[in-house]
């Protein structure tokens, strides 16, 4: 067990018992646990996938340092993620598929995001969706104070006609919870 506790604090940073369920972990610290079981095998190459699609920013800032460290140590990192900056701030070397096609392979150094995106769909992003000025109108939905016992607090906010509301957070945060009590619980 302290064997496996060090080799945890040393791989990535974390100091956790080991005898700590990995259901009472954030998914941050589970992220970092199947890092740290991955790099106990010594891989000469490890793949991440989607590795920053739950994290916090902190988390992946964390993730970031690791694998930079991984690649210090020479370790061949194939890394696969749709956030474009993350591929051209980590990456050397990038190559672009189109429906399942390979597009072209790039060294990162000096490519814009752009130059990808275009690589990724084959036309200039702004073809096909123009920017159109839009007015939101009249409220439809307005919710004030919304409370849930040791949830959450006087939540408040509102939807207008022609409007796109984004709720969002990280998995466990409890964002779906907040919208199913604002959905039965609204105030008109």
């Amino acid at each position: 067990m302290k064997e496996a506790e060090a080799h945890l604090r040393k791989t990535v940073g974390l100091d956790i018992p080991g005898d700590k369920p990995v259901g009472e972990l954030t998914v941050g610290e589970q992220q970092l646990l199947q890092v740290c079981r991955a790099l106990y095998h010594r891989p000469k190459v490890i793949v991440f996938d989607e590795p920053t699609a739950v994290l916090a920013s902190k988390e992946a800032d964390r993730l970031f340092e690791i694998i930079r460290e991984l690649r210090r140590q020479n370790i061949g990192i194939i890394y696969i993620s749709h956030y474009l900056n993350e591929i051209v701030q980590l990456c050397d070397r990038i190559t672009v598929f189109r429906n399942g096609t390979k597009v072209d392979t790039l060294e990162t150094k000096g490519l814009d995001i752009e130059h990808i995106v275009y690589l990724m769909v084959g036309r200039e992003i702004g073809e096909q969706f123009p920017v159109k000025k839009r007015t939101a109108g009249e409220p439809l939905l307005r919710v004030e104070g919304l409370t849930h016992i040791d949830q959450f607090r006087n939540i408040r906010f509102q939807v207008r006609s022609g409007e796109i509301v984004g709720v969002t957070g990280l998995m466990g945060s409890g964002h779906t919870r907040r919208l199913h009590a604002a959905k039965s619980n609204p105030v008109a």
